[in-house]
């Protein structure tokens, strides 16, 4: 899809000139091959291209699966010109809410609801290394 959008918008030059960058969800990482970002790079010309809504499924705690998973991805990303990493919440409660649609995804850190508690996660320190 990345490759459709940036053929579709930045083949057209008036659309093109209205552009700062590019954003470029992750959901299909695992279904395709990080060389496209590259590929989406070089129709770019000089503009930026950032990652965003970037989350593992639901709260796992401590698990550091999910923070290898995402230095996986974030490195994958920086190796194919894409500038900076959104997460999609940097902190969620322990059911990883709140979250009007009953999305519930892990976090770098989660917060108590009851106490003035927090914990961080692997994917905080998986963050870390590249902050």
């Amino acid at each position: 899809m990345v490759l459709d959008y940036t053929n579709t918008v930045f083949g057209d030059q008036d659309a093109f000139n209205m552009v700062d960058g590019l954003a470029v969800h992750w959901y299909a990482d695992d279904n395709a091959s990080p060389t496209i970002l590259s590929e989406a790079h070089a129709k770019l010309n000089g503009k930026w291209m950032l990652y965003t809504e970037a989350c593992n499924g639901g709260p796992d705690p401590g698990q550091w699966i999910q923070g290898d998973r995402y230095m996986q991805h974030i490195m994958a990303a920086i190796q194919n010109w894409v500038t900076g990493w959104v997460d999609w919440n940097i902190c969620l409660d322990p059911s990883g809410g709140p979250n009007w649609v009953g999305n519930l995804v892990d976090a770098p850190i989660l917060v108590s609801n009851t106490t003035d508690e927090f914990e961080k996660q692997p994917m905080y320190y998986a963050l870390g290394h590249l902050a």
